[in-house]
C-alpha cells in the first residue's frame, strides 16, 4: 500500500499544530465521494483551516443541454480495425 506512509506523513504534519477534530473533519468530507486520496485529503484540510470551505455545486440559472453518454474503455476503437488484416 504505496499511499500509507503519504497518508501518515500528512497526518504527522497536520498534528503538528491542528487537533484530530480538523484532520477527521477533513477526512470525513474527501470520503463523501469514495475512498479519498491523501492529495483529496491535504486539499480539503487546507481549504478548512484557511477559512474557504467546501464549494457547493454550481446551480446554474438556465437548463444545460443533454449530453450523449460518454463510452469508456477502448472497445469504440475496435471499429478501426475492421477489415483490416493482420
Amino acid at each position: 500500500m504505496p499511499e500509507k506512509p503519504e497518508a501518515l506523513k500528512l497526518l504527522s504534519i497536520i498534528l503538528k499544530d491542528h487537533d484530530f477534530s480538523v484532520i477527521t473533519k477533513a477526512l470525513a468530507i474527501a470520503s463523501e465521494h469514495g475512498h479519498p486520496s491523501v492529495d483529496a485529503i491535504k486539499q480539503v484540510f487546507y481549504q478548512l483551516i484557511n477559512g474557504r470551505g467546501i464549494r457547493s455545486d454550481i446551480k446554474p440559472n438556465i437548463s444545460l443541454p443533454k449530453l450523449p453518454e460518454a463510452t469508456r474503455g477502448l472497445g469504440h476503437y475496435d471499429q478501426l480495425h475492421k477489415g483490416v488484416d493482420a
